[in-house]
């Protein structure tokens, strides 16, 4: 037995012998744990009560709460909605929504869906969980657009696909030639939200704000537009537009890119153009464009393609590996 279960002494012992004589509980008896009364309910029923409200709240946090809740590490952006009918914004509707997706690529561990999977889903009416429900995207940006003199204003809201629950919203006003700047401003704030973990490169990528010619940049986002070629007239009509885009404003590097990937699909999709035709035309692009944007992912994707070209084979393995690195969702790469 405990010692301190014990009695101490004569007296303690002596007064509990007198408390039984006369039919009373001793006062150095002491009470069951379980026994009595809290509220006037038995203590085993209480506690048998309490411990059934724990177990049936554990359940209700594995079950009823979505897998993943509040880890954002997958989006849809759509298409942009147009709040006028000025036929100039045309491009930007997907324009818009296709350069937020190159932004968000940069972003490692976080899986943003193609434009083209999406790019009918405002049209059919589709509820936001049908995303979750066949891509297993968890959150998805639905915005407007509005352009008014040189001003554009953007209302993305961001939402979770699976509870249709407004992770936030916030309007982004800017004069239409920071259009990139509006870009990287939205990029960054999501990128805040989950506590992305970026490279310097990938901050940079993301911050990207140089100023553009907005006619030249609508050409530009129409000619991105076009797609994957597949017919002569399609390549034809991407060519123009960028060629367009860069008459207008010959400063905007991205255009020089998006060129020599045309010219790949000239020699190799369809065939349309000489081998060293293709490669002369490529370098000069790229002797224009270099001097304005030497580091960035549209930069390395392009120089590997000419070096691919040429058979350089482990210099172009090097500068895609870099343009993956500074863009993880570079497909061209």
């Amino acid at each position: 037995k405990d010692p301190s279960d014990r009695y101490q002494g004569v007296d303690a012992f002596a007064e509990d012998l007198e408390a039984v004589a006369g039919g009373l509980k001793p006062p150095g008896a002491k009470r069951p744990l379980l026994g009595g009364k809290v509220f006037g309910i038995k203590k085993t029923l209480a506690f048998a009560a309490l411990g059934g409200l724990v177990v049936l709240a554990c359940l209700w946090a594995l079950i009823c709460r979505p897998p993943g809740a509040d880890v954002y590490d997958s989006i849809a952006v759509l298409p942009l909605d147009s709040l006028s009918p000025r036929s100039e914004q045309g491009p930007y509707s997907k324009g818009i929504a296709s350069e937020l997706i190159t932004r968000l690529n940069s972003i490692p561990d976080f899986q943003v869906l193609p434009l083209y999977l999406v790019a009918d889903f405002r049209a059919e009416k589709k509820p936001y969980r049908e995303l979750w429900r066949v891509y297993r995207v968890k959150s998805v940006l639905d915005a407007d657009f509005l352009l008014v003199g040189n001003r554009i204003r953007i209302n993305p809201k961001w939402i979770d696909t699976r509870t249709g629950r407004l992770i936030w919203a916030h309007p982004y006003e800017r004069d239409e030639e920071e259009l990139l700047a509006l870009h990287a401003d939205i990029a960054k704030d999501i990128a805040r939200e989950i506590r992305a973990k970026l490279s310097p490169g990938q901050q940079e990528h993301l911050a990207l704000q140089r100023k553009v010619v907005p006619a030249a940049y609508r050409a530009y986002l129409e000619g991105k537009q076009v797609g994957f070629v597949t017919t002569e007239e399609e390549t034809r009509n991407m060519l123009d537009l960028f060629r367009r885009a860069l008459e207008i404003d010959p400063e905007f590097p991205s255009t020089y890119w998006a060129l020599v990937v045309d010219y790949y699909h000239l020699v190799y999709t369809l065939g349309l153009m000489p081998y060293e035709e293709v490669v002369r035309s490529a370098e000069g692009l790229i002797a224009k464009a270099l001097p304005l944007d030497p580091d960035s992912y549209e930069a390395h994707t392009a120089k590997g393609i000419v070096l691919w070209w040429k058979r350089e084979w482990k210099n172009a393995e090097a500068h895609f590996k870099r343009a993956v690195e500074l863009n993880p969702g570079d497909a061209t790469a």
